[in-house]
């Protein structure tokens, strides 16, 4: 599928500051398009940057006040959550799920 055309809104921009990315061997880089239809084309054929061809996906806005409901963590949601089970009940590194009583 030839992409050319399709153009980005804005400056993309990392998710991440320099200073944090120093020692990350990957990283996310926001890029917005004007329409859902050429959001949606990238997402499905993917997108080339400096020679790459690099997985895209719909960025999913999360309030700050949001919590993750497998670390307990605040900001991001479970989907993408690679850190161990915590417990809500007894903050231990289990599924707060094992428990027949759930609070």
């Amino acid at each position: 599928m030839d992409l050319i055309g399709l153009k980005p809104v804005g400056v993309p921009y990392w998710l991440t500051s320099k200073e944090r990315r120093q020692n990350q061997r990957v990283g996310t880089v926001i890029v917005a398009f004007k329409t859902e239809k050429e959001a949606n084309t990238v997402i499905r054929y993917s997108i080339s940057i400096a020679g790459l061809r690099l997985k895209a996906e719909k960025m999913l806005r999360t309030p700050r006040t949001s919590q993750c409901s497998r670390c307990l963590g605040f900001g991001y949601r479970d989907i993408k959550c690679l850190t161990a089970f915590k417990c809500r009940l007894y903050a231990e590194e289990h599924s707060s799920k094992q428990h027949k009583y759930r609070a």
